[in-house]
Formats: C-alpha cells, structure tokens, sequence
C-alpha cells in the first residue's frame, strides 16, 4: 500500500500494546517511528534498552512458527514537541483512563490533517478527542477501535515483545474531519497493522455506540444479586450458564432500546446510517455462530456458548470457604460508565425513553456508591467521570450528527 511514500507515526504509551505497536511500525518499509512514553520513566528506559541494539517482535508467520524480527527504534520521547509534529497517524496504545493525560499533552502539538488512533478507544473516545482538542478535532480524522487488535506480551521491556495471536477482523469506527489527507488512514492501517486482522467499518461512532456488548453484563449481575440477603455462600454460581429469565429479560429490554435509539436518530436524521445496529440477540448469534450450540431463544444462546463456559460471577471471599458477590468488578465499575451510562447519554438527545437502561444503571450505581441517573434523567454528580456526551456539553441530538 505505501509505496515509496513516507509514513510518520507516534505511538502512545510504553505498555505491551505499544511495543506490538512499535515493533509491527518498525518492521514495514518506509515507515517513520516516534514513541512518546509519558508514564514515570518509562522513556527513559526503554532509550537505553535499546541502544546500541535491536528490538525484537516475535510473531507467528504464515506456517504458524514463531519468527524474530529485528528492527531499529530512533526516537523514544517523553517530550510530545519531539513525538507529535508531522505525524501523519498518532496511535494511542494506553487505558482509557490515560487517554485525558495523553491527549491534553499532544493538544498543543497536533495539526489538521493528522490521525488520531484509539486502541482501544472504547465509547465515548470521539467526544473526549473533540472537546481536549478543540477546533483542530473538526479536521482531523478519528479512529476508534474497541478493543485490542491482538493479544501481545512484553519480553523484556523495551527490547522484545511478543504476538500471542491476532484478531481475524477488527470493526471500527472512523470519524472523518474537513481536511485532506494524501493517504487513507484506513489502509495506512491496515498496512501497519499487516494482513490481520482485517479492519472492517461501522458507519459511524454512533453505530459503535448502539451495539456495544456493555448491555450483557451488567443486568445478569442485577438479576443474581438484587435480592441477596447479604449472608456469605460458598458455590460460586457459573455467570453465563445459570443466567435466568430475569436477567435476559433485563438484556433484551435494553437492547431494545438501543435499537429504538438508532430508530429515532435515523427517523430524525435520513442521512445517518444505522444499519447494524441490531438486537443483541442476533449479533450474538453471528459473533458466536461457532460457539453457540442452541440459538433458539437469547437465554439459549447465552446458556449454551461454549465461548461463555467457564466465567463465574466475581465474588470476594470472606471466610474460609464462603463469599460474596464482588460489586468492584469490571461487569460493573466499567461496563456501566464506560458503557450503559454512554448508550443512556445518546438515548436521552435523541429524546427516547429508557426505563430499562434506568432501571440497571440505578441499581449498579448504587453499589458503585455512584451517581449518574437521577430520576430518569443522565444528570448525576458522576456524569463528569464518564464519556457520556452531556460531560462534554452535548445538548441536542444535532450537536452529535455535526460530528459524523
């Protein structure tokens, strides 16, 4: 794809995604790396892991051995007036909860024209990028991948990392800006990123939004424990398999409202497409065609995926033996205000009611000891923790479609 052309790029972050990052930018011909690392002194330390030597990306080839491949890293930074300019793609590689750090560091630094590349981005990245970067967002292209292309392990810090294995294909959403670009960053990407996976689109960030999976978890974890009686247990109840009726009622009533979400915008808006946003229950069932033994119903299809078999509920032991259910994890200090609190922020401009997003939320928060819905309203105290779009302003539903 590159051709003779120069790619400049700068990776954020000194964790396992960035050395995969780095080590797979390095290794493609005519590429120009940068790596600013902002965290303690991780800069600092992997300048010296490397001087004077190579570093090392292992990864499977196509006859599945593992092969080394030795490239050279120039410029490891903690300086973003070294790391950002002229970068054509910036690839944050960090947790989301770095992303503020990182983004007000480059603010200064990046120009119209550039890339900005969350891996993972989660819900929520475009409003975060648009109000830390200001005016320059509008004509800058946003890529928002929600997970990790691949699974990658460091060897040995700042010297070799290594690709466990790779995703098939990765969807993402790409938000174009107002300026021009001499190359697509999709296939700069892709050709970044190699033959896998392959990188597939939504329509847009909103369509990412509607179809987060962040609506599973979080009703089946009401449904067990919201009639507790608070006494230690000592089975530690499977999280998938022994899903009941409740639950995945809870699961398809919000799915249902994401999907009369996407209805509504589109019914305001002609021009946005929201084809892929569908119940949960189908996209279950072509996420995990291979896996599901019974598609029959949704608690069939949860109870039987083979890919879902061995997850149990998080719990914390108190005693010798006996537990409790562990409301600190992520179905729930994550998959709520990384997720459900977003989908209830979109729902509420575009003005469609969400008793069972309500109902869910309300209940998490308070064993969050959080505050995001009040009444049936997005307009908690800890709004300003989350990505929803009411933290950022957004008060109408023309406010997000200007960003498509």
């Amino acid at each position: 794809m590159a051709g003779k052309d120069l790619i400049t790029v700068t990776v954020c972050g000194g964790g396992n995604a960035a050395h995969v990052m780095a080590g797979l930018i390095a290794s493609r011909k005519n590429t120009d790396l940068r790596i600013l690392a902002l965290e303690d002194d991780d800069a600092e330390q992997w300048t010296k892991s490397v001087k004077g030597s190579d570093f090392i990306l292992s990864a499977y080839d196509a006859d599945m051995e593992m092969k080394d491949i030795a490239v050279k890293l120039k410029l490891i930074t903690k300086d973003p007036a070294k790391a950002i300019p002229k970068a054509e793609l910036v690839i944050l590689t960090v947790p989301m909860d770095l992303h503020e750090t990182y983004l007000e560091a480059i603010a200064p630094h990046v120009s119209a024209n550039m890339t900005i590349v969350g891996i993972p981005g989660q819900l929520g990245f475009e409003f975060q990028c648009f109000s830390i970067l200001k005016t320059k967002a509008k004509r800058m292209n946003i890529i928002n991948m929600p997970g990790h292309p691949w699974a990658g392990r460091i060897v040995e810090f700042g010297k070799s990392v290594k690709i466990l294995s790779k995703e098939e294909s990765m969807v993402m959403s790409v938000t174009r800006g107002s300026g021009k670009t001499d190359k697509d960053p999709v296939q700069t990407l892709q050709y970044l990123f190699g033959q896998l996976p392959e990188l597939v689109l939504y329509n847009s960030f909103l369509e990412q939004i509607l179809s987060t999976k962040s609506i599973l978890n979080p009703p089946i974890v009401m449904a067990a424990w919201k009639n507790w009686d608070g006494k230690p247990f000592t089975k530690k109840p499977l999280f998938y398999q022994e899903v009941t009726e409740e639950a995945v009622k809870f699961i398809s009533d919000c799915s249902d409202e994401t999907v009369l979400t996407a209805a509504e915008i589109t019914k305001q808006k002609s021009s946005v497409i929201l084809s892929n946003v569908v119940h949960i229950f189908e996209s279950l069932k072509e996420e995990y065609k291979y896996n599901i033994e019974d598609n029959s119903t949704l608690i069939q299809a949860i109870k039987t995926n083979t890919a879902f078999s061995s997850y149990r509920h998080p719990v914390q032991e108190v005693d010798d033996g006996k537990y409790e259910p562990d409301f600190n994890h992520r179905y729930i200090n994550e998959d709520v205000p990384c997720g459900l609190v977003i989908v209830k922020g979109v729902a509420q401009l575009a003005k469609v009611k969400t008793p069972a997003l309500d109902k869910v939320i309300k209940w998490c928060q308070e064993k969050m000891g959080k505050e995001y819905v009040v009444g049936n309203k997005l307009e908690g105290k800890d709004v300003s923790s989350t990505r929803a779009p009411q933290r950022y302003g957004f008060k109408a539903l023309q406010d997000l479609i200007e960003m498509l």
